[in-house]
């Protein structure tokens, strides 16, 4: 299964770099099926610590079901890092669930904003084994 996540992610980011630099925007994302992690709790480590963005205390912006839309590091819409690395997000599902795919919503390419230089995906169904 992490095989499949895996890329998932990488051609989400494929199509964002692609935007980014000028090409034709696809139709909306259709989902497979339902958002198993609307509004779920997640965990943020290192804190956000880029002023421009919000520090979502309340852990609520990653798991609305809302995607941002432009300068994606100045909304408080969104979360940021500055000089931070590994960025870990952790989302708890609250139940063993089938997972039919993955979004990450990113940008870059501007302001010196660069894109990250991998993504892990893993998957547990008890915390303690990925």
């Amino acid at each position: 299964m992490r095989t499949t996540l895996t890329m998932i992610v990488v051609l989400t980011l494929a199509k964002a770099m692609c935007l980014a630099a000028g090409e034709t925007p696809q139709p909306p994302f259709t989902p497979p099926g339902p958002n198993i992690a609307l509004h779920k709790p997640y965990t943020l480590e290192p804190a956000p610590n880029y002023g421009d963005c919000s520090f979502d205390e309340k852990r609520a912006l990653l798991t609305d079901g809302e995607y941002t839309k432009g300068y994606f590091w100045v909304q408080k819409t969104t979360v940021g890092w500055v000089h931070k690395q590994p960025i870990v997000v952790t989302i708890d599902l609250g139940q063993i669930e089938p997972i039919a795919g993955l979004s990450f919503n990113t940008a870059a390419g501007v302001a010196g904003v660069v894109w990250p230089a991998s993504l892990q995906i893993m998957v547990s169904d008890d915390g303690k084994q990925w």
